[in-house]
């Protein structure tokens, strides 16, 4: 039984080399499929120099009406070989048994085709700057891997598609999707534990960026949500350059994270709130190229 993971990947020479380095190390190799969705930098050119001593490596180019992570993850399960697959963005770092254990729990448990496994962040020795450790102990206070839907992985047979006219909100729109195809399939309940983490923004650059992202693609998630929490925090970040005071509700979030990790990262008190005050204003710049319609067809960051 084959595994594939799938990445999708747009501007990214300064990560995807070592994701595909941290890739090699595994200790089964699944199939890597790479969707790239119009990289202007080095992306690519890293990636087909890599295919030269990476047999299992795949590369292909976003087609469709939109370019965005969604689309490319699309494209990905679409042309997989393998019978599981798992989506991965790039700046995810895998336990090298990784594959491994996804392998070896479906090869066990042949009569289901969806497992739900334990995932489990764990603490990356080659952080390169401040920023991405702050950002790690951030994610592990918000328990992004919690019981839930981003625990399971599916045979490619059934892997849900997602939305790609989004570039924000795709995997909150597929959750009910997902909720059905438990219910209709059933699950296996495994003890196996997977360890994963993300390297994140690595600069305040990449973190304005990401945030940018969000604003220009968030109001294209409400439109096909309806979410009212989500109009109203999109509102506020609107605001929040008018209304300077309004950066206090971002920071008071990043507080209560740090708070949850203080005596594994006291310096977290600090850094987590004043990097969840850029998400304000760069939403804010993000809804207003929304608006006058920069990158109508392309959602990616």
């Amino acid at each position: 039984m084959n595994l594939s993971i799938i990445t999708p990947v747009y501007n990214e020479e300064d990560k995807v080399k070592d994701y595909l380095e941290r890739m090699r190390k595994q200790t089964v190799q699944p199939e890597i499929v790479i969707v790239d969705g119009g990289s202007t930098d080095g992306t690519v050119e890293i990636i087909k120099e890599y295919q030269k001593k990476m047999p299992n490596l795949k590369l292909y180019f976003e087609i469709g009406k939109y370019r965005s992570p969604a689309n490319a993850r699309n494209i990905g399960v679409k042309k997989a070989k393998g019978e599981i697959v798992f989506i991965a963005d790039v700046d995810i770092v895998f336990e090298k048994d990784f594959a491994k254990k996804i392998v070896k729990e479906f090869e066990k448990h042949k009569g289901f085709k969806i497992i739900r496994f334990k995932f489990k962040p764990f603490l990356i020795k080659e952080f390169k700057s401040m920023i991405q450790k702050a950002y790690y102990w951030r994610d592990t206070s918000r328990a992004i891997r919690k019981e839930g839907n981003g625990n399971y992985i599916f045979k490619r047979e059934i892997q849900p598609m997602q939305d790609s006219s989004l570039g924000y909100g795709e995997d909150k729109l597929i959750q009910k999707r997902i909720r059905e195809l438990i219910r209709g399939y059933g699950f296996f309940e495994s003890k196996t534990e997977l360890k994963e983490s993300v390297y994140g923004p690595s600069n305040l650059k990449e973190v304005w960026k990401r945030y940018k992202w969000y604003g220009r693609t968030g109001m294209l998630y409400y439109k096909k949500s309806h979410d009212k929490i989500h109009l109203l925090k999109m509102i506020l970040a609107v605001l929040s350059i008018p209304f300077f005071p309004l950066m206090i509700i971002p920071m008071i979030r990043g507080l209560a994270y740090a708070v949850k990790v203080f005596k594994k990262y006291p310096q977290g008190v600090l850094i987590i709130p004043l990097l969840e005050a850029i998400a304000f204003p760069a939403m804010a710049v993000g809804f207003w190229e929304y608006v006058l319609g920069k990158s109508k067809e392309h959602r990616g960051h």
